[in-house]
């Protein structure tokens, strides 16, 4: 609650047609403004006007706290850069650099420039989180979640169940000394208890908001990432780790899956122009949203750690830094190409947007298994 108002992902629409003079029928206004505004609402006008300043002014203070941690990030960095490991006097103290011919420099940058093709449309297609798959949180996925899935959804609660599944892995480690075990304990119990203690005190419908989605991104990864990393160690040691290009490829192939169940998930919902402006009187479950997010981070994990890798080591020596560059301008390109979902979110089927992205992700898995064997070798030049 901000100021007498609760935030609905409804509202901030529905205000801007009213205010515009474009919203025909106010009744639903009427009847979400009740809920969310302390006070009676007779002038739909005035609160559709503060409601939006209310939540605006919200914004605007979270991007200056985005700033602000910047500035402290950058801080941290000056204050300790002398501990990092000095790349130039490292080089120059260790071998000479390696030369190779012009031919194999030419094969090297011609396979690097086709993966950074493919990941091009990785990049668009992944990043719909920030867009796309946002507007499919806001107007179709539910408002509300039971007080079990809210669990996951409130930070206090999310922060202990994390606590309380790192002691357990403590805990249960094989290799875990006794203080780490003990410590595993207590976090196990403390975090069980918390997380019991919140779940007690959420009601039978809790509200949620788009934005919040956006979490699970960054908490797979944490979890997922030792995960990914000790199954193809266990793969390298019986010598059926793929290839870097071959990781790749299934990384794309992952990601079509991710929206394949987006996909699933929107068949039937009413597209964005046919709800005109009206918000969906259908919503599907948060976990259809989740489970997307799992399936792109698990993606993610399998392409971008795994092409940074593969850039580093196939580019030509005197091009390490050029390559580098092309690999962050691959994904910039990606990040441009974002628009194609928004242009496409009123123009088409939802399942129809997905597909888009879809298929995107399989030819792109398909050029690079078409191509895979050129890749390795260069990987192994």
């Amino acid at each position: 609650r901000s100021r007498g108002f609760l935030y609905d992902a409804d509202l901030p629409g529905l205000c801007n047609s009213h205010i515009a003079g474009t919203l025909k029928d106010t009744s639903l206004l009427q009847e979400l403004a009740s809920k969310a505004s302390a006070a009676p609402v007779t002038d739909l006008k005035s609160f559709a006007s503060e409601y939006i300043d209310v939540f605006s002014t919200g914004y605007n203070y979270a991007f200056g706290i985005a700033a602000a941690a910047m500035l402290v990030s950058l801080l941290i960095y000056i204050l300790f850069m002398k501990m990092l490991p000095d790349r130039k006097k490292q080089a120059e103290a260790g071998k000479k650099t390696i030369q190779i011919s012009r031919a194999e420099e030419k094969q090297r940058i011609t396979a690097l420039l086709l993966v950074f093709l493919v990941v091009i449309f990785f990049w668009m297609s992944f990043h719909q989180n920030g867009l796309t798959l946002s507007l499919f949180a806001r107007d179709y996925t539910a408002k509300s979640v039971p007080a079990l899935t809210n669990v996951i959804f409130d930070l206090r609660s999310l922060l202990s169940l994390i606590a309380a599944i790192f002691g357990l892995v403590f805990l249960a480690g094989r290799k875990s000394t006794v203080t780490q075990r003990t410590i595993g304990g207590l976090l196990l119990v403390a975090g069980a208890a918390l997380t019991c203690y919140f779940y007690g005190t959420f009601g039978t419908d809790n509200p949620i908001e788009p934005e919040i989605f956006q979490q699970f991104n960054p908490i797979f990864i944490v979890f997922l990432t030792p995960l990914v990393v000790s199954i193809f160690a266990r793969m390298r040691e019986k010598g059926r780790e793929p290839s870097s290009p071959k990781k790749i490829g299934w990384g794309m192939i992952l990601a079509a899956l991710g929206f394949v169940v987006i996909l699933i998930g929107s068949v039937n919902l009413a597209s964005p122009a046919e709800l005109n402006g009206e918000p969906s009187p259908y919503r599907i479950s948060p976990y259809w949203l989740i489970t997307n997010y799992l399936v792109l981070t698990v993606a993610e994990l399998f392409l971008s750690p795994i092409g940074l890798s593969f850039v580093s080591k196939v580019a030509p020596p005197r091009f390490q830094g050029l390559m580098q560059g092309g690999w962050l301008g691959a994904t910039a390109v990606g990040n441009k190409l974002l628009f194609v979902g928004s242009l496409m979110w009123v123009r088409i089927q939802l399942w129809q947007l997905w597909l888009i992205f879809v298929v995107c992700c399989l030819l792109s898995a398909a050029f690079i298994f078409s191509i895979l064997r050129r890749l390795e070798k260069a990987t192994s030049g």
